[in-house]
């Protein structure tokens, strides 16, 4: 947990590649110790999504996000609040990106 609480500081400070290299720091941890489809991981996966759209990387935070999706499916099930949370942060990741690739008008 203290990787990705850094990770979160870092990146309300901006330091953006700090804040990532942090969390991926904490999934390293949470996959050895836990695997790849425990909700901690999901949340690492989901701390790196937000960094990557803080940093305009929409493809890699679409990624990370998805990845931490399909993990709270998978273990909640549809109807669970970190699926729900889940879902509407994959869509404002969408939109961000969307709005990016939008010709202006």
């Amino acid at each position: 947990i203290s990787h990705g609480n850094i990770g979160n500081v870092l990146a309300r400070m901006g330091n953006f590649e700090g804040a990532l290299e942090a969390h991926q720091k904490a999934l390293a941890i949470y996959l050895k110790v836990h695997g790849p489809e425990h909700p901690d991981t999901a949340t690492c996966h989901s701390g790196i999504g937000g960094v990557l759209a803080s940093m305009g990387n929409f493809e890699g935070a679409q990624e990370a996000h998805q990845k931490a999706l399909a993990i709270y499916l998978k273990v909640h099930g549809p109807e669970h609040p970190h699926t729900a949370l889940a879902t509407a942060t994959l869509a404002t990741c969408l939109r961000g990106w969307a709005t990016l690739r939008a010709p202006w008008k």
